[in-house]
């Protein structure tokens, strides 16, 4: 009897930890995102003050590049 609720006291503590990890995993994964996407804007932005602005023309009503 004790061996069977050594066991299940075992498994409890598996699947809770489990459980407590999965949200853990996701906000890092969503954090690890995030950052890239915004390294990725942030050297975008500087690319383009680094290049030449582009000229805009007018085509009827409206402006074109």
């Amino acid at each position: 009897m004790q061996r069977k609720k050594k066991s299940n006291s075992k498994m409890w503590i598996i699947v809770g930890s489990v459980l407590s990890g999965l949200p853990l995993l996701v906000f890092m994964l969503v954090w690890v995102h995030k950052y890239k996407e915004r390294k990725h804007l942030e050297e975008m932005e500087k690319a383009a003050d680094l290049e030449e602005a582009l000229h805009m023309t007018t085509v009827g009503d409206t402006k074109a590049h």
